[in-house]
């Protein structure tokens, strides 16, 4: 019996406790909103304007923390000498971009990723006033140099537009093969031509067309959306034409220059067309015809057309060896890595090819050999990679080389 009075003592105590917990509570809860009522229960009280007093500071401060933490999270000073500087911007190419600061096209970079990139706010704000970028309006402005220059055109005025796809861009080159703007915005430029009127048209690998721009950069229309694959190489011939051979597709389109496709030439008959040049020459008979002259490689060939897509003949052919020991070559007038290919004024056909790193004067009849010319090395007239050969009017030989990032005369 002691134990169960014990027990409901305790019992008693606790609920006792319990309850003057509660009835605090429900003191402090009525005193609370007294004060916020305010006299006759105007929520506009005496108490407001310090509670808007508290609440203004709070937002100061919130705001202050924002601020701090912000600051907190940029990381722009990368040497960490105070300074957002050319130092920082060096550093974030090499560790962020994984190239040289001087060769990134910083308007690009810069549309791609400054929303996200938040932690260098700072460095980008000094990206966009180093460069000009927020006043920057030419679309030709310079940003790279020559990386990987592998198709040229070139117009009456004797400019120059080269292909670049290591650097995404189209230069365009004076008469001292100087660079004088920069097209940019490309993925994978590939072939190129001009036409009277001084449009530009580009091959681009990766968006499978051609691109139709004018010389202040303006796009113009894409042609051979649904049909091209890979535009090696480009030509607009002597009746108005736009010719593309296409590595992939196996063809060589025919567009006119409005983008309206007019024919196909010739599938099923080429393996891998590179290159193709479409010229006039002079029969035996002293009458002009228009060819299209189709450097095929994976068939070590010339295969010729007419400009209805007609096969008319083909030369060429791998080369034979001798000797076991000491192999000799019987290049002459056979392909190895055929590249380029133009029809000069006297009816010759230059073709370059790049294993056997030179560039052989044929026949444009029957193929047969007349002479070559081309040296490898870095000099002046040299090369180490050749991609294109070009014949301007005044009879001299331009070369892209991607190995040594330049256009070099070669004859």
């Amino acid at each position: 019996m002691r134990t169960g009075s014990l027990g409901s003592a305790t019992a008693l105590r606790f609920c006792l406790a319990i309850g003057s917990v509660l009835v605090a509570l429900l003191a402090v809860w009525i005193c609370h909103i007294d004060a916020w009522a305010g006299p006759g229960g105007n929520k506009a009280g005496g108490n407001n304007n310090a509670a808007a007093s508290k609440k203004s500071k709070r937002s100061k401060k919130s705001d202050k923390s924002k601020k701090s933490a912000k600051d907190k999270k940029d990381h722009s000073d990368l040497d960490r000498d105070g300074d957002v500087d050319l130092d920082d911007l060096r550093l974030f190419a090499e560790r962020r971009v994984e190239e040289d600061w001087d060769q990134v096209d910083w308007t690009t970079w810069i549309d791609e990723n400054s929303r996200w990139d938040k932690h260098y706010y700072r460095l980008f704000a000094f990206i966009r006033e180093y460069f000009s970028l927020d006043t920057a309006t030419d679309p030709l402005r310079v940003v790279h140099g020559l990386m990987r220059p592998t198709r040229l055109a070139i117009d009456t005025e004797y400019r120059m537009f080269v292909t670049d796809p290591g650097a995404g861009a189209v230069f365009f080159l004076d008469g001292d093969r100087q660079i004088t703007a920069e097209l940019r915005g490309f993925e994978a430029p590939l072939g190129i031509a001009v036409d009277g009127s001084h449009r530009i048209y580009v091959g681009e690998d990766v968006r499978d067309c051609v691109e139709v721009y004018d010389t202040s950069g303006r796009k113009l229309l894409s042609i051979g959306e649904t049909l091209i694959r890979k535009p090696v190489d480009l030509d607009i011939g002597p009746d108005g034409n736009l010719y593309v051979a296409d590595a992939e597709a196996s063809v060589v389109w025919v567009f006119d220059l409005a983008g309206r496709h007019l024919r196909t030439i010739r599938k099923g008959m080429l393996g891998q067309p590179i290159a193709v040049d479409v010229a006039v020459r002079t029969d035996s008979a002293g009458v002009d015809v228009t060819e299209v002259y189709v450097l095929d490689k994976s068939d070590y060939c010339v295969k010729v057309y007419d400009t209805d897509g007609k096969f008319l003949r083909y030369f060429g052919g791998f080369p034979d060896k001798s000797g076991w020991w000491n192999v000799t070559w019987d290049w002459e007038g056979k392909f190895v890595s055929p590249q380029s290919v133009f029809l000069d004024p006297d009816g010759k056909l230059h073709v370059l090819d790049v294993y056997l790193m030179n560039v052989q004067v044929l026949d444009a009849v029957d193929g047969a050999y007349v002479e070559d010319y081309g040296t490898v090395g870095n000099g002046l007239g040299e090369f180490r990679l050749p991609l294109d050969i070009e014949r301007t009017e005044l009879g001299k030989v331009l070369v892209t080389d991607a190995d040594l990032s330049r256009v070099e005369v070669i004859r």
